[in-house]
């Protein structure tokens, strides 16, 4: 009743000015460059990590795994340079996964450094730091992508005499991922961070701190360490890692759920003979639901456009069946 609802007004009110007082934290360059300071200082950094990347992984019972990549520069998220990843060996495994996903990050890069010592280079078989091609995200989630990725391979250009690695020769622009963080962040504990300091160490690359933050107490591990960094509650620099693995979760179980709801879409008229995806959306929203569509004689469905009789025959024979689920939103 009344108390219901005052309760609710409340958890709302709340939660907005959770969010506001959030915003104007991030927002706050002083409160961001103090955050930043401290978290290099702690974890024995030369410099402030001005690009931090993490690393998320999501998945229910090992089925549908991705991962997530996030990106912050300057204490703010950089959305243009977000990926996603559909995990492909060993799925469930959240070792494993991580690894995968360190791996195809920086495989690009270690060649890329490689190629930057020597006048030309030739690439072939790299794995893609791009992600997935079908990892386009919503307006909010903007992700670039490359439509070769799903291959796990690239087809690199000669490298120019006198152009820099990092750079296009073709349009003189800075490539995507050109230049590595400065800090890696995985969600996870000891084995996760050891997991992804291997991949690193394997591929060459020693320029690039490695640390995990823990959910259950928020510690911090840095790689083969026994005892995790324990920031203070009130550190800034916590609160910018904690942000910034909020947002790489929220990344990941956004695809996650996308691909978990069009694996879980079934229809009977996934295997009428000669009915492709064109047709068959038109049939469903001529008729409204697939259940109207069972009703439907053969020549109530040669009224939608493009179905034929043989076609018509076959989905009613199809639906003439027992019942099948209706898909699923």
């Amino acid at each position: 009743g009344d108390k219901r609802a005052l309760a609710e007004t409340v958890a709302r009110n709340a939660k907005e000015a959770l969010t506001r007082h959030r915003l104007k934290r991030a927002g706050d360059l002083t409160a961001r460059s103090a955050a930043l300071s401290e978290l290099g200082a702690t974890l024995g950094m030369d410099v402030p990590p001005l690009r931090i990347e993490c690393i998320d992984i999501s998945h229910v019972q090992g089925t549908d795994v991705v991962a997530s990549l996030v990106v912050f520069e300057d204490g703010l998220a950089k959305r243009s340079d977000y990926r996603r990843f559909a995990i492909r060996d060993r799925p469930g495994d959240d070792v494993a996964s991580i690894a995968e996903v360190v791996r195809r990050r920086f495989a690009y890069q270690a060649r890329a450094e490689a190629a930057a010592t020597g006048p030309t280079t030739e690439a072939t078989g790299l794995a893609d730091p791009t992600g997935t091609a079908d990892d386009r995200a919503d307006t909010n989630d903007r992700a670039d992508t490359n439509d070769r990725a799903e291959a796990g391979e690239r087809t690199a250009v000669p490298e120019q005499v006198g152009v820099p690695a990092g750079i296009d020769p073709t349009t003189g622009r800075v490539r995507r991922f050109a230049y590595p963080p400065q800090l890696l962040v995985v969600d996870g504990g000891a084995p996760q961070v050891n997991a992804a300091a291997t991949v690193l160490s394997e591929l060459g690359i020693v320029d690039v701190t490695v640390c995990g933050l823990a959910k259950r107490l928020e510690e911090v591990w840095l790689p083969f360490q026994e005892d995790p960094v324990i920031f203070p509650r009130t550190s800034e620099a916590l609160y910018l890692l904690q942000r910034l693995r909020d947002e790489a979760h929220r990344f990941a179980i956004t695809y996650h759920r996308a691909k978990r709801s069009k694996s879980m879409t079934v229809s009977a008229l996934d295997d009428v003979p000669g009915l492709g995806e064109v047709r068959r959306k038109a049939l469903v929203r001529h008729f409204g639901s697939v259940a109207a569509l069972r009703r439907a004689d053969v020549e109530q469905i040669l009224a939608v456009p493009g179905v034929g009789r043989r076609t018509a025959e076959a989905v009613v024979a199809a639906l003439a069946g027992p019942a099948a689920p209706e898909p699923i939103p």
